[in-house]
């Protein structure tokens, strides 16, 4: 049968009405339906059931060539009612084939073109076997392009018995057009022989999702089982491709599910750097090559710290969309530990493209350690000997986290190679430097700063240059003293001066004896004269009143008794506890004495503390139980002494009032102590022995008792002032020698703070007054000792001497007057001395 329009009218461009099967064979073999050329191109459209029906045993028969279901062009649909080709119970039949085709060209020569029908071919009854349906254009049809039974979609493995043997389709994997080239991987399943698969194109899948084929891509022999890989013409992306499977005997399957064909891009990537120090920032750029114009998707930029990309990425450089196969660049990444990194790209692909990844190995980013820069600074580029300097670090160009160390070094020569002394090494957290500890300075000289940095992982480590931070230690000699002068003879010293500026002491006279002395401004050196029948005397207090204290021969055995000293009065004798003598060490406002004196006890010569009042006269203070003696070194103005006293086990401190007595204030551990100063508030301090043999500084309160007040990390230290503030001075052996001693200043937000030497070995603290200002003496360098006066601003400074060699401060008031003593020009004699140190800037007190 050739050339005929079958259901059409005769411009092949419409169905004629009424029309049923287009064309029927029943039971006739050996028939051919079409041919390989146009003129023998049968159209068979448009009728109301099959366009070709093979019924009963209609074998052998062949149909090629032909148009079913379209107009007579081939380009719209007029299709007909049931399948484009349907078998029933025939066998052997051929729809379709090779001779005159062309691989991925259209549908000629013997290729049916079956479209816009029901089912494209139906094989229907097990008898319906060996039917070959090859190279055919079927598609766009509503329901399957084949169908074995007639019944939709086929699994696999549903054979041997059915129509065509129910022949298992082929199984396909991926479809990847590169370069012109589609190339198709899968597999047939099945147990033996040889296969052939055709392969096929079209723009969209069934749906159904088993396909169909528009275009014949071209066949391949397979064997089951084994993984096939076609290489045909080029399919383009977004299109989709199916494959039959033809055993043998001509039995061909249903078209397989179908894969979509997607170019296989590759993705290369450039670093905006390939090294950079730690703290530094990079972004990564991706270029997609061999993707499709308009691809989609996305790149996910990753880090690694290996070479194979392996494990969880260590940063991540952003997810980006694909337009129009364009990546935009990744995120900045900052690094901030040094090291090995390796960057990769990974595109997901969309429709039309297969993801792809960047190679790991050729994105290779080095992080070298940061080469941070250290600046310092000084907290004062000047300052005075015997004050305090510290230094401040600051790292940059260093990573956020840096860590590591800062080690402050001072040293005497610009080399910094000279008399290293260490300010501190402190830890470095998040890139932030602590400051050094303060130094103290007592030589005048020039020192050179320098601050190392240790570095750490990701941070190389730096030093400072040593001559960036000079600091200039100036000569310090403190205010002048003034010559309190003598009573006629070579020797004073000043003991005490009250807030009026009265001083108070003892000086030798002409005749080479010693008297209390009282000194005013106005009136200058007085002689207190003695006591009846005594050569000597000393003043040891003075109040505000101008009550002198002291003590004063009394015969010539050289007996010394306590005196009280008026202007009004002179000098009277306080007498004795019972014994021959008695000295006065303090005396408060209201003219309340205190000092020791002797006492029997049972025909035994003891001392015991005593205090005196106009009214009482001299009373014993007694001692704590189980002891024998006390001395009293203290008073404050609610009449509170304090001193020392012994016990069963030792002296211990103690502190006395009219209505409580004498309270043993304890020990730090040990068995001895001492009480030296109080306060107005009631706070003692002193020393106290502890549990290791040593003794250390205290402060004892009535509501916190004893506090151990430490040492400068020597054994032993001792309180000797505490002024209203709480402020306490002593002095304290330290860790660098358990000889030496340092003077040292208390108070509670800061502790103990080394006072340090005017360049000798010792010092000691002698006197506080409200201002905190602390006076004393030191060793200078070769050992002869100075007066000093220290301040927390300005550190330790020299009182200024009479002209001779040694001085020494022994007390001071809340003024700033300073009383001692100073050997005078060529160290001819000892006058005592008063100082005043400059005025207060917050008080304007002087």
């Amino acid at each position: 049968m050739l050339g005929n329009f079958i259901g059409l009218t005769a411009s092949g461009g419409a169905k004629v009405p009424g029309a049923s099967e287009g064309v029927l064979i029943v039971g006739a073999s050996g028939n051919t339906i079409g041919g390989t050329t146009a003129t023998a191109r049968n159209v068979i459209s448009g009728s109301s059931a099959d366009g070709v029906l093979m019924f009963n045993n209609a074998n052998g028969n062949q149909v090629t060539g032909n148009y079913i279901g379209t107009n007579s062009a081939g380009s719209a649909p007029i299709g007909n009612l049931g399948s484009g080709v349907r078998i029933i119970s025939a066998a052997n039949n051929v729809l379709g084939g090779t001779t005159g085709t062309t691989a991925g060209g259209a549908c000629t020569g013997a290729c049916n073109l079956i479209s816009g029908n029901s089912r494209g071919v139906s094989v229907e009854s097990s008898s319906s076997i060996g039917n070959r349906i090859s190279a055919n254009s079927i598609v766009d049809n509503t329901q399957l392009g084949i169908d074995l039974g007639g019944d939709g979609p086929t699994p696999n493995g549903s054979g041997p018995t059915g129509p065509n043997a129910y022949q298992n389709h082929p199984v396909l994997a991926s479809a990847t057009s590169v370069s012109g080239t589609t190339t198709i991987v899968g597999t047939l399943p099945g147990s033996s022989g040889t296969f052939q698969i055709e392969f096929f194109a079209s723009p969209s899948c069934d749906g159904s999702g088993s396909g169909e084929g528009k275009t014949f891509l071209g066949a391949l022999d397979v064997s089951p089982n084994a993984q096939f890989s076609f290489a045909s013409f080029d399919a383009p992306p977004g299109y989709v491709v199916t494959a039959t499977a033809i055993d043998g005997s001509g039995n061909t399957s249903e078209f397989s599910e179908c894969v979509p064909v997607k170019a296989k891009p590759t993705i290369a990537t450039t670093l905006s750097a390939t090294t950079i120090s730690a703290g530094g920032q990079v972004h990564d750029n991706a270029t997609l090559s061999g993707a499709t114009a308009d691809a989609s998707g996305t790149v996910t930029y990753r880090v690694y710290d290996n070479a194979s990309c392996s494990g969880s990425p260590v940063a991540d450089g952003g997810t980006k969309t694909v337009a129009d196969g364009g990546v935009p660049d990744s995120n900045t990444v900052s690094f901030s530990a040094a090291g090995s990194y390796y960057w990769q790209a990974v595109y997901n692909g969309d429709s039309k493209n297969l993801p792809a990844t960047s190679s790991c190995s050729d994105e290779k980013l080095t992080v070298d350690k940061a080469a941070p820069a250290m600046s310092t600074s000084l907290s004062a580029a000047s300052i005075p000997a015997g004050g305090s300097a510290s230094d401040s670090a600051t790292l940059t160009g260093k990573t956020g986290n840096a860590g590591g160390t800062v080690t402050y070094t001072v040293y005497s020569d610009s080399a910094c190679s000279q008399g290293a002394r260490d300010a501190g090494t402190v830890d470095v957290t998040n890139g932030s430097v602590p400051d050094s500890n303060a130094l103290v300075f007592t030589t005048a000289g020039t020192y050179f700063w320098q601050a190392a940095y240790s570095g750490d992982a990701n941070n190389a480590a730096v030093t400072s240059a040593c001559t960036d931070e000079q600091l200039t230690v100036d000569s310090n000699t403190g205010p002048a003293g003034v010559d309190l002068g003598t009573l006629g003879g070579t020797y004073s010293q000043a003991s005490a001066v009250n807030g009026s500026g009265q001083v108070v002491g003892a000086s030798s006279t002409a005749s080479g004896a010693n008297h209390a002395f009282l000194w005013t401004q106005a009136g200058g050196m007085v002689d207190l004269g003695t006591l009846p029948g005594g050569t000597n005397s000393g003043a040891a207090a003075v109040n505000a009143s101008g009550y002198v204290a002291g003590y004063s021969e009394v015969d010539s055995a050289g007996d010394f008794h306590a005196f009280l000293w008026t202007q009004a009065r002179g000098m009277v004798d306080l007498g004795t506890l019972g014994g021959p003598q008695s000295v006065a060490v303090a005396i408060t406002d209201d003219g309340q004495v205190i000092g020791r004196s002797d006492v029997l006890v049972n025909g035994v010569g003891h001392t015991h503390a005593f205090s005196w009042t106009q009214a009482g006269g001299m009373v014993d203070l007694g001692t704590l139980p189980g002891g024998t003696s006390s001395l009293a070194n203290a008073v404050n103005e609610s009449n509170q002494v304090v001193g020392s006293s012994g016990t069963a086990d030792g002296d211990h401190p103690f502190s006395w009032t009219q209505a409580g007595g004498m309270v043993d204030l304890g020990t730090l551990g040990g068995s001895e102590g001492a009480a030296s100063a109080v306060n107005a508030s009631g706070e003692v301090v002193g020393l106290a022995g502890t549990a290791d043999g040593g003794n250390h500084a205290f402060s004892w309160t009535q509501v916190g008792g004893m506090v151990d007040l430490g040492t400068l990390g020597g054994r032993n230290s001792t309180a000797r002032a505490v002024n209203g503030n709480g402020q306490v001075a002593g002095e304290s052996q330290f860790a660098a020698s358990d000889f030496d001693e340092h003077a040292f200043f208390w108070s509670q937000p800061g502790g103990m703070v080394d006072l340090g030497t005017l360049g000798g070995n010792n010092s000691e603290a002698t006197a506080m007054n409200i201002r905190g200002e602390v006076v004393g003496h030191s060793e200078i360098s070769g050992g002869a000792v100075k007066a000093f006066f220290w301040t927390q601003a300005g550190g330790m400074v020299e009182l200024g001497s009479l002209g001779g060699s040694e001085s020494k401060a022994n007390a001071v008031n809340d003024n700033g007057q300073v009383v001692g003593y100073s050997f005078t020009d060529g160290d001819a004699e000892v006058h005592a001395t008063l100082w005043q140190l400059p005025c207060d800037p917050a008080t304007e007190i002087c």
